[in-house]
């Protein structure tokens, strides 16, 4: 499964990311030996940084959306051609699914016009993730969106809230985002 970003989220991370290392030096000192495990993630670009946390946020979300443990899947970050770009791959011998499971629905890929993710930060202290799928190919459910509320605890993000809303098919029921379903 392949996740990218859009150049407005790119730039929403850069500043993000940019705080994040100011307040690390401000706190710490200019860092003269960063340790191995971390010396890629301090020189690469915010928006790599980003998609790489995003991931491990992605990752340990999975019991939340499949059946499936969060040891099932991993992901890496790539940067190619001044394109970032995220990967998530099953880590089960043979693959189980786990990872097309978490971005897919029960619905055909055919008729998909779009998806959209989204991550903004309302505070330091919070972000939500917005995942929207628009165009299904079904007859009464024009649209999903799933929406993921994170809170930062002691360094860490915290799953704080996961809801799912539907947009339904013009003549099948409500045309706002709504939780209720369509007819």
């Amino acid at each position: 499964m392949l996740v990218e970003l859009s150049e407005e989220l790119k730039a929403a991370v850069a500043r993000q990311v940019g705080e994040c290392k100011k307040e690390l030096i401000e706190r710490f000192g200019d860092f003269k030996e960063v340790p191995e495990q971390f010396k890629a993630l301090w020189t690469s670009t915010a928006h790599f940084t980003a998609l790489h946390s995003i991931q491990h946020q992605i990752v340990k979300a999975v019991p939340l959306v499949v059946l499936s443990s969060s040891l099932d899947v991993d992901g890496i970050v790539m940067e190619k051609q001044g394109k970032t770009t995220g990967y998530f791959y099953d880590t089960t011998e043979g693959g189980n699914g786990a990872a097309e499971a978490m971005f897919s629905n029960s619905f055909d890929e055919e008729g998909r016009k779009s998806e959209d993710i989204s991550v903004a930060y309302p505070t330091r202290e919070t972000a939500v993730i917005v995942y929207t799928i628009i165009g299904l190919a079904d007859d009464s459910v024009g649209g999903i969106r799933n929406r993921i509320e994170l809170k930062r605890n002691q360094n860490k993000w915290e799953i704080v809230w996961v809801g799912e809303q539907y947009k339904c098919q013009l003549g099948r029921g409500h045309q706002d985002w709504s939780d209720r379903l369509c007819s």
